[in-house]
């Protein structure tokens, strides 16, 4: 796997991967490891950088996500080497897209 590591994740906050965040959920990305370089970096380019905001639109049958102005579907191998932090400190939208910290 080739992967990209931002900071550790912070008191408060939990670490999670996209693949097991709910929908309607965001979160910060800290982490991104895909299974090849070519995978990294389309997502790279695309802007799934750490420290970007990702929100979770769909799970099936690909998950689907926001980042910035951004829409990228992935498989579930690449969404489970997304790695993002929610919860204090990290971004967690309620159902109805209200973010609280």
């Amino acid at each position: 796997m080739v992967g990209r590591g931002g900071r550790p994740g912070a008191a408060g906050r939990t670490v999670t991967s996209l693949a097991d965040l709910p929908v309607g959920r965001s979160g910060e990305v800290v982490a991104v490891e895909a299974p090849d370089q070519a995978g990294y970096r389309r997502l790279f380019a695309l802007g799934l950088v750490p420290g970007a905001t990702v929100t979770l639109i769909q799970r099936f049958p690909t998950f689907v996500f926001n980042v910035g102005r951004t829409t990228i579907a992935v498989d579930r191998e690449m969404a489970a080497g997304i790695r993002v932090a929610t919860g204090a400190g990290g971004l967690a939208a309620d159902e109805d897209g209200a973010t609280g910290g």
